[in-house]
């Protein structure tokens, strides 16, 4: 999270973090659907990590803080609530 504005930018990051979020759904196999629920789970960590020490990323760019409200809203409520609980209140403490 620290060197990634070498490389793009933080909206470009959010997209490319919801992307693989939404990209597991589409895995059927059992074993594929367990790792698409690990990579959930570390892309729910990275952004809840984000929002708390990199909290200004959302200040400046009030855009992202809104995409990722909606996306609390939406399925990742029901498929991960421990994981989705964890980074609203993340969001909330900024």
């Amino acid at each position: 999270l620290v060197v990634y504005r070498y490389f793009t930018s933080p909206q470009d990051l959010l997209r490319k973090l919801l992307t693989k979020y939404n990209a597991k759904t589409q895995l059927k196999t059992p074993e594929n659907k367990k790792a698409g629920a690990a990579v959930a789970v570390r892309v729910l960590n990275i952004l809840r990590k984000w929002v708390a020490l990199h909290c200004y990323d959302f200040e400046e760019h009030r855009d992202n803080l809104t995409t990722v409200l909606e996306f609390l809203s939406g399925p990742v409520v029901t498929d991960h609530p421990i994981g989705a609980s964890a980074l609203l209140f993340a969001v909330q403490e900024k």
